[in-house]
């Protein structure tokens, strides 16, 4: 391995780049450099594979974009591992993150870091050190920055910022009497024609110069380009510098490069802000997002406006003081602040507002008219020659604010709101959620430490987890309990665990969370009110569109119209892409405590019983589109209400999503619904379980359902889904009985295809528990049972399975050749069945099959085409399996660096699923593979960590790593380790292995040496 590297740099402001030492490390292709650049944007964060696809191609994604980023990663740790940084990108819950040295450098950073100190240098009057450091900032630059990334924000993010360094620099020049370069000037002219500061600063140059009529002529033209381009005049600015030019002064120019380049103090506040929250905690990300809104607001034709919105008490005020605080240099003519009362009984009238607004500006007496009309012309003509920034607090409506909004393109506005305040044309939205984790205990111990005790870490994490991460809640909470003993503390939080008394604790004074979201609900129509009551009472805080309609009891569009009230006013928060929506701990307690005041339990029992009908009849859709019929689903009962057609073509279309997005709601209705919808909804989800190795999820819900089952059919289709499961967990004596179990519950209920399953899944367990002979005759009466009735397609595809599985127990008894046979068999029964999952495992078990026979080409072709159809079906599980098995077919084939790649993409995904079952056979592959390529001091770390996930209760799984170690240790010269791992690999026998072989192979060895 390369010795540790000195010096590590990583650039980004130009092509993504390592060096070390100074030199640059190869990394080759497009998509490496990509891949490097977006695991530099979120620097140390796990980065979701989808999430890099997205930025790397930014929705022009090719189908073998997963392929092409697997490929990058592999090449981006080949470089890190040539730079002597081996495991510094890792793979984690289905992502990745680059882990940085400490002393790493990155060139972004430094940029920033030498911009900030050249504008606080400005600021000191060292004019010649401002520009040598702004200088120095821009040399940096080596070409368009995040070169790689398709997507196009971070690229004008940075570009936002390398701008206003060179408008710093540029300025810094010129006040410090250095006279720029005329053509570095102009050229910047050229290229940012509507950027107001560099005209500025070239007409000033060229008057400085004596070349006044030059310096009127280029304000001319930007004169005539803006009006002619954009329909606008040039800005106050540019005005006050072509009469100073005129007069034969442009020196009197400096003091406005002074006061807009370089952060000089405001002046006073017409209107004041409050004063900042020395305690002010998170929203670190909303604030860079704001913070280049406003920063880019002058290379904009119209004001920037942000509407901060969010629920009650979740800190849009606090947030927006702080932001106007920290920004109040780029607006030299003042912040005002104003408090609209738009959720007081009466909100504050637009008219008086404007009338207090033009006193803070100065107008006074009849200067301001009476008149509205009138009075919105003075306003709007004073803000006209004012750069200011308005902080419109709690407004109630789009009406409320529109004719307050500054005019000029240098002003902006803050506007906070518990509604989106869509209406305001051009305006930005950001929304304000809870804390994060982090967050919020970092707000509690800021009050705690102001309080002079801190709590342990597990009290401040379960205040958080209490209050829902609520801003106002946890400061309430934090105030009350920052003096607080251990054992008073003890008691307040014991009263909080109760829901019921929960909004009575979270007061002080006049902040109340009660009242807060009440404000809210007061002001909601009728329906909005009672579905919001409803859904706080459905299992979860998630849930989609159709289970709104059904507790409402109204079509899709009604109750989208209902969502978006609720959602407009901050008490439901749109998640998934708007297909779903999310409401908040504190405001489920609020909704509960008005249900319980407002409602009929007979009325709450109905509309929960419509939401669970509709959400059964979407899962059997989405089970349907699945294709994958290994458990046999029941029917869904005749009266089940149809949902509404665009739900079921959104629920085809995508069904492991909609499962994957409705599991948490599905899981919890299995105890809520009623009986005979429960079993229902939960043998729906066995398939997607089974597919997703949701197994433990799985077999959980099989006993809630089971405890609350009634009838016959319940229990057999149950016990069916348990006899699935519990194979898969590896309890097969469990997993024999519930399959019997099921078989004559299904033949008493005269259901020959499910009592064919369940018999099928009899003789699978049998093999399993060593009983060859027997699952043979098993599988006879399942086949016996199914054939009579392959007119229905449950049957067809149930036979189709009994063949695939009949295939595994012919291999291990009679070999490759007569599996083969059985995969061969049940195929066609697959397509026929349209079970894409099952076409899949056939399909691939023909193709190791032929692998194992020595027909390596059409055993791969056959694995390949079966990888593809099990990443089209969803099914990861099994993908994995096959992958492994090509990684190896590929390294028999001379095709090594597929092979690499191959398994550590499989070795990756079964780690993301926690696939201990898989793990170990994906890391002994990865182990040989690295072993042939000479690595084996990194295959024999594999093996040791595939050892150490095998349990003593797997004798031939233990053995067999047993047997990659002993390999290993042999090749490496390690004879007395080969020889004691050797020992205890005699249960790999079972399965042929050659143990006693690779003993006499050691012990030769071992002579000879």
């Amino acid at each position: 391995m390369p010795a540790e590297a000195k010096d590590v740099a990583f650039h980004v402001l130009g092509p993504a780049a390592i060096l070390v030492d100074g030199r640059q490390v190869e990394l080759q292709g497009k998509r490496s450099r990509g891949l490097l650049a977006a695991l530099l944007l979120h620097e140390g964060r796990v980065v979701p594979s989808a999430e890099l696809i997205t930025l790397i191609w930014d929705g022009d994604a090719p189908k073998t974009a997963a392929n092409q980023l697997q490929i990058a990663v592999h090449r981006l740790r080949t470089a890190l591992s040539a730079a002597g940084l081996d495991g510094r990108l890792g793979t984690r819950d289905g992502g990745y993150a680059l882990d940085l040295p400490e002393d790493a450098r990155v060139d972004l950073h430094d940029f920033r870091e030498l911009s900030a100190t050249a504008a606080a240098r400005a600021a000191a009057g060292d004019w010649a050190a401002a520009r040598d450091t702004g200088r120095a900032a821009l040399a940096l630059w080596k070409g368009p920055a995040w070169d790689g990334l398709g997507a196009a924000g971070p690229r004008r993010a940075a570009e936002a910022e390398r701008l206003t360094a060179v408008e710093l620099t540029r300025a810094a020049e010129l006040v410090g009497g250095d006279r720029a370069a005329l053509a570095e000037l102009r050229a910047l002219v050229a290229e940012h024609p509507y950027h107001q500061r560099f005209w500025y600063l070239l007409i000033l140059a060229l008057a400085l110069r004596g070349r006044s009529a030059e310096a009127l002529e280029a304000h001319l033209a930007a004169r005539e380009l803006h009006q002619r381009d954009l329909g606008t005049a040039l800005g106050p600015e540019l005005a006050a510098l072509e009469r100073a030019i005129l007069r034969g002064e442009p020196h009197a120019a400096f003091d406005a490069v002074r006061a807009w380049t370089f952060g000089a103090a405001a002046p006073a506040s017409p209107g004041g802000l409050p004063a900042d929250l020395r305690d002010f905690t998170g929203r670190a990300a909303e604030g860079d997002h704001i913070a280049a809104i406003l920063r880019a607001n002058p290379r904009h034709r119209d004001p920037a406006v942000v509407v901060i919105a969010g629920l009650g008490g979740i800190g849009k005020t606090t947030f927006a003081v702080r932001l106007a605080h920290r920004h109040a240099g780029l607006f030299p003519d003042g912040c005002l602040f104003v408090d609209l009362r738009g959720f007081d009984d009466v909100p504050k009238d637009t008219h008086a507002v404007m009338g207090d607004l033009l006193h803070a500006l100065g107008v006074t007496g009849q200067a301001v008219p009476a008149d509205p009309d009138a009075r919105l012309g003075v306003y709007r003509s004073v803000m006209a020659g004012r750069r200011v920034l308005l902080v419109l607090d709690n407004a109630a409506s789009e009406a409320q604010v529109r004719p307050l909004l500054p005019v000029h393109a240098a002003s902006a506005a803050l506007v906070t709101s518990r509604r989106l305040l869509a209406g305001l044309d051009g305006a930005f939205v950001v929304e304000l959620d809870v804390l994060s984790p982090p967050e919020a205990i970092g707000l509690l111990t800021g009050i705690h430490r102001g309080g002079g005790r801190i709590a342990a870490p597990a009290a401040l994490d379960r205040i958080a987890d209490l209050t829902g991460r609520h801003p106002l809640a946890l400061r309430i909470l934090g105030s009350r309990t920052a003096r607080m003993t251990g054992g008073d503390l003890a008691t307040v939080l014991a009263r909080l665990a109760d829901e019921g008394a929960r909004l009575d604790e979270l007061s002080a004074g006049a902040g109340q969370v009660r009242q807060s979201i009440g404000f809210s609900y007061g002001d909601l129509g009728e329906d909005a009110a009672r579905l919001l009551r409803l859904a706080a009472l459905l299992p979860t805080p998630r849930f989609g569109v159709e289970a709104a309609a059904g507790l409402l009891g109204t079509d899709l569009l009604d109750a989208e119209a209902v969502l978006d009230e609720l959602a407009d006013a901050q008490l439901l928060r749109p998640v998934d892409h708007g297909t779903r929506y999310l409401m908040h701990d504190l405001v489920r307690l609020f909704a509960r405590e008005r249900a319980d005041d407002e409602d009929d339990p007979a009325d709450i029992r109905a509309a929960l019983d419509r939401a669970f009908g509709l959400l059964l009849a979407l899962a059997h859709h989405a089970d349907d589109a699945l294709g994958y019929r290994y458990y046999p689903t029941p029917p869904p009962p005749a009266r089940t209400p149809r949902p509404h057609p665009e739900s079921i073509a959104a629920v085809r279309a995508d069904p492991v999503a909609w499962f994957e997005a409705e599991r948490e709601l599905l899981s919890a209705a299995v105890g809520l619904a009623a009986p005979a919808t429960a079993w229902r909804l939960l043998t729906t989800m066995v398939n997607f379980l089974d597919l997703h190795a949701y197994s433990h999820d799985a077999i959980v819900l099989i006993r809630t359902a089971l405890d609350r089952a009634d009838g016959d059919e319940a229990r057999a289709a149950l016990h069916l889904a348990l006899a699935r499961t519990a194979r898969s967990l590896g309890r097969t004596d469990r997993a024999v009985r519930a399959a019997g179990l099921a078989r004559r519950l299904y033949l008493r209920l005269g259901d020959d295809i499910r009592a064919g399953s369940a018999t099928c899944q009899f003789a699978e367990n049998l093999r399993v528990l060593g009983r060859p002979a027997a699952a043979y005759t098993a599988y006879e009466h399942a086949f016996a049972l199914l054939t009579p009735h392959l007119a229905d397609r449950t049957a067809v595809a149930q036979t189709g399975w009994c063949h695939k599985e009949l295939a595994v127990l012919r291999l291990y008894t009679r070999g490759p050749a007569e599996a083969l046979e059985s995969f061969a068999e049940g195929h066609p029964f697959m397509v026929r069945a349209g079970d894409r999952g099952g076409e899949a495992r056939t399909l691939g078990g023909q193709g190791l099959m032929n692998l194992r026979l020595g027909e390596l080409r059409e055993g791969i072709a056959q694995t390949e085409a079966a990888a593809v159809l099990l990443a089209e079906a969803g099914d990861r599980v099994e993908e994995i399996f096959v992958r492994v098995e090509l990684a190896e077919a590929y390294q028999r084939d001379g095709r090594p660096d597929e092979a690499l790649v191959a398994i550590e993409r499989a070795v990756a995904d079964t780690r993301a699923l926690r696939l201990n079952g898989r793990i170990t056979t994906a890391l002994c592959t990865q182990g040989r593979i690295l072993a042939a390529h000479g690595r084996t001091e990194t295959a024999i770390g594999l093996f040791e960590e595939a050892l150490g996930l095998v349990g003593e209760h797997q004798p031939v799984s233990r053995a067999l790593v047993l047997v990659e170690l002993a390999e290993a240790h042999l090749a490496r010269g390690a004879h007395a380790l080969a020889r004691d791992y050797a020992e205890g690999a005699g249960a790999a026998e079972r399965i042929g292995v050659d143990v006693p072989g690779l003993r006499a192979r050691i012990d030769a060895a071992s002579g000879s040496s």
